[in-house]
């Protein structure tokens, strides 16, 4: 195969998703484990109000950190979109809110071959962020608490916004960076790059062209993906690519890709994972079992991107939406893994090798 990456069919229950174990593999599986908090939904650009939002998601980031909780880090919150009566919404909800789906994980290398755990302190980011804005004024905001963040030595765990309850967001919004770096370690400084990566609407549906070419070369350039980022803008007459409850194409989404500059090499991969619901929720485990298989093998998840392809048939009440799950591995897990965690990433020979990840019957 060529390409990283591949589009997986809709699955059955008959269907598992095989991933190989990454090349040079050592054995030391990452541990994942998973948990959802219920957010409610409100309008507002007022970073002051986000923390009280979000007070039962970040619990359980804080929980989940120390020594009791597993010391994990989180690696992604995942809110899938529905479009239904020309509208946005997030697909799993409930009267009380949006359910965010908190996927944390734990590499046994990052602590000193096992022998000791060693708690993560969490520190939360509020950047204001206007996609409205041309070029890259609007996340102005948000590239500088990136770089805050950076020199404090901590590590982006995830970037992520609180489900608004009308799209497009009219005014801006407010995007919460989840940053954490081991307690007790003297911090190194890190430094980040936010690159863009456009999400066309093609007649086959949502794609990524440039999104290998910019894996490629930015590992080549010694950087690892820290996490990714896809803000809330839906102009009038982007849509969903299925159809469903009419739905029609429009022009282009974007994803921002935050890479560290790093030191050692790390493979990359990416799998797209399509997952069924009902009118208002879906299942989380369809794309968690394939996290949890590339983990087995020696992946971590580097970020979960929503294809914006999520549709619903108004009669059935049954749709499916498209997760990417971007993976990456240590290209040499016989190197020590310092507490600066340094990771570049891939050759063009590593690449070539990636595209291995198939259904299997």
């Amino acid at each position: 195969g060529g390409g990283m990456g591949c589009v997986a069919p809709t699955p059955s229950r008959a269907e598992i998703l095989h991933i190989p174990a990454a090349e040079g593999w050592d054995g030391s599986a990452v541990i994942t484990t998973s948990n959802y908090a219920t957010v409610r939904v409100e309008d507002s650009s007022d970073i002051s109000r986000e923390a009280g939002c979000l007070e039962q998601l970040l619990s359980l980031v804080h929980t989940a950190a120390t020594p009791s909780g597993g010391c994990y880090q989180l690696r992604a919150v995942v809110v899938p979109m529905l479009r239904t009566d020309g509208k946005w919404r997030a697909w799993d909800s409930s009267p009380d809110g949006v359910r965010m789906q908190c996927v944390f994980q734990q590499d046994p290398r990052d602590y000193m071959g096992g022998l000791m755990k060693m708690a993560l302190k969490t520190k939360t980011f509020y950047a204001a962020v206007d996609p409205t804005q041309s070029g890259s004024r609007g996340y102005a905001d948000l590239y500088r608490q990136l770089e805050v963040a950076g020199q404090e030595g901590y590590f982006i765990s995830s970037i992520f916004h609180r489900p608004l309850r009308e799209y497009p967001a009219r005014s801006g919004h407010v995007a919460c960076l989840v940053c954490q770096r081991y307690a007790g370690v003297p911090a190194c400084a890190r430094q980040y790059k936010a690159v863009k990566c456009d999400m066309q609407v093609t007649k086959a549906g949502l794609s990524m062209p440039s999104l290998a070419e910019r894996l490629s070369e930015y590992s080549n350039a010694g950087y690892r993906i820290a996490c990714c980022y896809r803000p809330p803008l839906y102009p009038s007459g982007r849509t969903s690519v299925r159809g469903g409850c009419g739905a029609a194409k429009g022009p282009s989404y974007e994803l921002h890709i935050i890479f560290e500059q790093t030191s050692l090499n790390y493979k990359m991969a990416f799998v797209d994972v399509p997952c069924a619901g009902g009118k208002d929720s879906i299942d989380a485990q369809q794309y968690l079992e394939v996290i949890h298989r590339g983990a087995e093998q020696g992946w971590e998840l580097a970020g979960v991107v929503d294809m914006m392809d999520g549709s619903i048939d108004c009669v059935m009440g049954k749709g499916t939406v498209t997760l990417r799950l971007l993976f990456q591995a240590l290209e040499n897990p016989k190197f020590a893994v310092n507490e600066k965690r340094e990771y570049s990433a891939v050759s063009d020979e590593s690449v070539e090798s990636l595209q291995q990840i198939v259904i299997q019957a």
